[in-house]
């Protein structure tokens, strides 16, 4: 994936995922949250980033989670030093069977050493608010099945592949402008990053019959990032590259996107949102204690 593309959901995803485990919290483990803003006001960037904005919210608790999931977004301006924390390449060769986890940096190998400093009573508090960021940050990019994955063929060659789509140029209807792959996902959920969309966006999410926590306890069950990256990877797989029959075109004339894709794709990253958000809860459980 390249150095200039992929906020994984863009900012506002994060921030709807950040909400539903601000909900999800608060109906199940509230004394979580005082600890979690406790350490979020240690943050290095609390009063130049959000100080502000919190003085003109209702509930600036939920405004500080919300916030602090799209930091690592936020001052990806100011340095590209840890953009390959956001993602993982798994290559994926049409045709072939088995999942490889490539060496090197990535999102899984930062997010066991974030969750490592944010459990730490040792580390100082800068630090393990920082780590805090990063974990909010990265369960919601592991959940963008864009993240997680390289299409590797002849024409998007190893080891980067179509770096997580977005070398993969589509339009969405024959007189649509050209896009990539990875930018059309990221954007499927939101493009609003005001408060209070965000936050009704997020709650009408969670209030789908079929968002409720009991419809995801199978994969609540899974406790290994790396089998979330991995499950995530499966599903760009069959729906974001549909099993490797989606058809790409050039940089100036993207491939049409076939009949009902982004219908599906909506629902499927709407799912995979939600499921982030719970996740993110359970993390901050596994962080503080119930």
């Amino acid at each position: 994936m390249t150095t200039t593309t992929g906020l994984a959901w863009n900012k506002s995803g994060h921030m709807i995922s950040a909400a539903i485990a601000y909900a999800d919290l608060k109906e199940r483990n509230p004394a979580v949250i005082t600890k979690i803003i406790e350490v979020l006001k240690q943050h290095p960037d609390f009063q130049s980033m959000w100080s502000d904005q919190l003085s003109q919210v209702d509930d600036p608790d939920l405004c500080l989670i919300m916030l602090a999931a799209r930091w690592p977004d936020d001052i990806k301006k100011q340095t590209h030093k840890y953009n390959h924390w956001h993602y993982v390449n798994i290559p994926y060769r049409p045709g072939t069977n088995g999942v490889l986890i490539p060496q090197g940096e990535s999102i899984v190998t930062a997010f066991p050493d974030k969750l490592s400093i944010a459990k730490s009573q040792s580390a100082n508090d800068k630090d393990r608010a920082v780590a805090l960021c990063w974990m909010l940050h990265l369960i919601g990019d592991v959940h963008q099945p864009l993240h997680t994955i390289a299409l590797i063929t002849e024409q998007f060659p190893g080891p980067k592949g179509d770096e997580g789509g977005n070398l993969f140029f589509i339009r969405e209807r024959p007189n649509s402008s050209t896009k990539d792959l990875h930018a059309l996902w990221d954007d499927l959920i939101s493009t609003s990053e005001e408060f209070r969309t965000v936050l009704n966006k997020a709650g009408a999410l969670r209030n789908k019959p079929d968002m409720k926590r009991d419809n995801f306890t199978e994969q609540l069950a899974i406790p290994s990032f790396n089998d979330w990256a991995v499950a995530t990877y499966k599903v760009a797989i069959e729906l974001a590259y549909l099993n490797g029959t989606l058809k790409t075109g050039t940089e100036d004339d993207g491939a049409v996107l076939p009949s009902g894709y982004k219908d599906k794709a909506h629902e499927v990253a709407e799912r995979q949102i939600v499921l982030s958000g719970y996740r993110i809860g359970d993390a901050m459980v596994e962080v503080f204690g119930k």
